[in-house]
């Protein structure tokens, strides 16, 4: 039987096994916990380890200041296996690695990644400032920073410079320098590859490279690449070798000419499964050996998959739902006054970005309260800060109009307001932050009356907007058209499983329509077949720049909405809005009250 040492949390001190145990293994002294974030080794903690009344306790003697207040939670060891927990900002992180004497390599992991990890023994007495964060000492990744760093400075003094003369010279500068960059970092990533195996700057260098959709290597080099990952990955146990394996399958899974090594990583990620691995990863994983089946045409092994991710799917929602938004949102008691203005409350974001969590779950918190009468919600992705792919050109087209440029950004009325986002445990304040400006708005009386009508049939959306009473009419004044989709299941890297009220296209364009008279009638149409191709072809061609991190791509458009705007492009003030649900019957009205 495997010797089992349980390990109990006293305050700050972690009861972890015997005198005997810690000469065996070496675990007494002053140990660091450290992972590795791309070419950067951030310090986490310091674990003093110490023989106590024939017992080895573990004390956390310093933490890294600039990752926010730590606690050691606790540790168990089982045979070889140590598992510590962390807790911090960002959650609970857990270390786990199979026991060394002076080093234990392993997986540093939470709710949102993974990283390559290790434990060793230290001198340090604290981590501070500087001492928090180090580069790994490989000269390619060196030179690699060096290069792409380049012209991003210059993009920056070139922004800052006032002569015109200067500026063009710094914006030739940063191309050539871009330029220059494109061509000698694959190289350099390769040197790191074939020179520097054994360390972990070779997951950054390796999968980079990988995912280089300009670089075109041969398949026998990518089929080598892959084998030193997979084989690097090993030395970090079972967690971060089945992560690896998973980004395997995924990245080379879009390949027509490597399917046959996309799956056998994909087989590998899937013979990890144990009783506790999450349901999550069983299904990113499951959904990377989909891709691959779907391409190789095995039907049979495919539907077999793809039931295993339907069922985990709908106990992942169910939880999902049963704790989003994580607070109570306060009802909407309605309006004090006979005011008849719609608000609209639009908010750019990305499945990508971490930081817009809090403003996501504060969103979906404002569509529980507020009916489309009072309010109407439009959700916009972009492509920030990674590929996203309910992003698209009308929604980024939307963003230049308001002059985005991160996410998460907030408009209400068209108005840039409570901007910034955070974690998940921000989201009740973002909620009461969009509240405080949304009341108020709903007692204002609105200058135009609308009214809109949809009609569906098959794959046909017929819209008509009718307009009264606009005061001082003219070009600047426009009508603009929004198709949007209720609710859509994406799991992008920040983990929001749901996306809703997500912004499909701009029918009849982004820029809307004139409205040159008091009083008109407006129509469009929408061919959902021909949409979905359109939206096809956006992710096909943006896909060549900066290749999309998952396969999915969420593309029912079921469950549609329409929104109607009327906006005035000189002030950016929405001046009245209504939306039409598509979801329920072939047709449906709404009026602006």
């Amino acid at each position: 039987m495997s010797r089992v040492t349980r390990l109990l949390c006293v305050g700050v001190a972690i009861i972890v096994g015997a005198p005997a145990f810690a000469a065996e293994r070496g675990l007494e002294g002053t140990f660091e916990l450290s992972y590795f974030d791309g070419p950067i080794e951030v310090h986490l903690a310091l674990i003093h380890f110490e023989t106590k009344d024939g017992k080895l306790v573990g004390n956390l003697v310093g933490h890294n200041t600039r990752m926010g207040d730590l606690k050691l939670t606790s540790a168990a060891q089982a045979g070889k296996t140590l598992r510590i927990k962390v807790q911090g900002p960002r959650g609970e992180q857990v270390f786990e690695g199979k026991l060394g004497s002076d080093k234990t390599l392993g997986s540093y992991a939470g709710e949102n990644s993974i990283y390559p990890a290790k434990l060793a023994k230290s001198d340090l007495t604290e981590i501070v400032g500087a001492k928090g964060f180090s580069s790994l000492n490989v000269a390619p990744l060196t030179k690699v920073r060096q290069l792409s760093t380049k012209p991003l400075l210059l993009r920056n003094q070139a922004r800052r410079e006032q002569d015109e003369v200067k500026k063009a010279e710094l914006v030739k500068q940063a191309k050539e320098a871009a330029k220059v960059a494109e061509e000698e970092v694959p190289g350099l990533y390769r040197e790191v590859l074939e020179k520097h195996a054994d360390s972990p700057a070779v997951f950054q260098a390796g999968f980079n490279l990988l995912r280089d959709t300009k670089y075109k290597p041969a398949s026998d080099d990518i089929r080598k690449w892959a084998g030193i990952i997979a084989h690097a990955a090993k030395a970090y146990g079972r967690r971060y070798e089945a992560d690896a394996n998973t980004q395997l399958a995924e990245v080379l899974g879009i390949r027509d000419d490597l399917q046959d090594v996309a799956l056998e990583y994909a087989k590998k990620a899937e013979k990890s499964f144990t009783h506790d691995t999450p349901a999550e990863f069983q299904v990113r994983v499951l959904k990377a050996l989909a891709t691959v089946l779907r391409k190789s045409n095995q039907a049979s092994e495919l539907k077999v998959v793809d039931s295993r991710i339907a069922k985990l799917d709908a106990v992942l929602d169910r939880e999902y739902f049963a704790k989003m938004p994580p607070f109570k949102p306060a009802g909407f008691p309605g309006r004090k006054a006979k005011s008849d203005r719609v608000v609209v409350m639009e908010l750019f974001t990305g499945a990508q970005c971490p930081p817009c969590v809090a403003a996501d779950a504060a969103f979906d918190g404002l569509e529980k309260v507020f009916k489309p009468m009072d309010v109407v919600l439009l959700q916009y992705h972009l492509h920030i800060p990674g590929p996203d792919p309910l992003t698209n050109a009308d929604t980024i087209a939307r963003a230049k109009y308001y002059k985005v440029s991160s996410t998460p950004s907030t408009l209400f009325n068209g108005k840039s307001k409570a901007g910034g986002g955070g974690g998940l445990n921000n989201a009740e304040n973002k909620f009461k932050q969009y509240r405080e400006i949304i009341d108020p708005l709903l007692e204002d009386p609105a200058s135009v009356h609308l009214t809109a009508t949809a009609h569906r049939q098959g794959e046909q959306i017929n819209i008509k907007a009718d307009v009264a009473g606009l005061p001082e009419p003219g070009d600047n004044k426009r009508l603009r058209f929004v198709l949007v989709e209720e609710a859509i299941r994406y799991v992008g890297s920040n983990r929001m499983r749901f996306h809703h009220q997500v912004v499909r296209a701009f029918p009849g364009g982004v820029e809307g329509i004139p409205l040159k008279q008091k009083d008109s009638h407006h129509a469009t149409t929408v061919d959902v077949n021909a949409l979905r191709k359109d939206l096809v072809k956006y992710l096909d061609e943006s896909a060549k720049v900066r290749p999309y991190p998952y396969a999915d791509r969420p593309l029912d458009l079921k469950n549609l909405k329409v929104v109607v705007l009327v906006q005035d492009d000189d002030s950016k003030e929405i001046l009245q809005a209504a939306e039409v649900d598509l979801g329920g019957g072939p047709s449906h009205q709404i009026t602006s009250r």
